[in-house]
């Protein structure tokens, strides 16, 4: 029987897939996305809420962009020029 130390050692699979990923890759940073491919997990909610963790715990620093250029291009194009 094969058993996953890391995962046992951190009680968590999860999170032994992430600190393998952040361990042995080269980047620096990393969408959610691809952290939930790369770590061959289904459930993307599962490792956000793995990250935050992380991340509170000061083991991983998050970065989120919000962009409103859709938002303000829509309301640039309702607004009807004046005649």
């Amino acid at each position: 029987m094969i058993t996953d130390f890391l995962a046992q050692l951190l009680d968590n699979t999860i999170r032994a897939r992430v600190f393998r990923l952040f361990f042995n890759a080269e980047e620096d940073a990393f969408s959610l996305e691809d952290i939930t491919k790369r770590t061959q997990t289904k459930n993307a909610k599962s490792v956000a809420k793995e990250l935050e963790r992380l991340s509170r715990m000061g083991i991983i620093r998050t970065y989120t962009e919000k962009v409103a250029i859709a938002e303000s291009q829509t309301r640039a194009r309702r607004k009807k020029p004046m005649r």
